[in-house]
């Protein structure tokens, strides 16, 4: 009696056991996971960023819910999925911005904006400044070192 006793015990351990490497297994392969996921979300919003598609498209396309999108980008960055979206775009007017001599307005459409004033908000509001106020602050700094002849060589 007592051995038959003990062997059940034994085996129940053992179950018990198994479930529980399993679920720490899960728990610790999750953030993993939604690191792929969140991998996979960044690729796809760095090919469609322009499209101004919603989350729940981007969802659709990778084959998640939106709340997985947001807890991946949330687990990797600290910031929802919308956050990442609006500030890809904003890095991407703000390089346009610097590194080409196309109007805003061009840009705004070569964005997707359909119309440039919704740009100049969006713009301002991720950036704190106009896409004409960004420009100049950050030609200026450089204008003014051109202008700066105390270090050239024989002046």
């Amino acid at each position: 009696d007592v051995a038959l006793i003990q062997q059940g015990l034994l085996a129940i351990l053992l179950r018990v056991a198994r479930w529980h490497r399993r679920r720490v297994a899960t728990v610790q392969s999750a953030p993993a996971g939604l690191k792929h996921v969140h991998r996979l979300f960044e690729a796809e919003v760095d090919r469609r960023f322009r499209d101004h598609l919603p989350l729940a498209e981007y969802a659709r396309r990778l084959g998640y819910s939106e709340s997985s999108l947001n807890r991946a980008s949330r687990l990797a960055t600290g910031q929802s999925a919308k956050v990442l979206l609006d500030r890809r775009l904003a890095m991407e007017a703000a390089r346009m911005l610097v590194h080409s001599q196309a109007s805003v307005s061009e840009i705004a459409h070569g964005l997707g904006f359909s119309e440039s004033t919704n740009f100049v908000r969006f713009f301002a509001r991720m950036v704190g400044a106009t896409p004409n106020k960004f420009r100049v602050r950050y030609f200026a700094p450089m204008a003014k070192d051109d202008l700066d002849t105390s270090t050239v060589v024989g002046a």
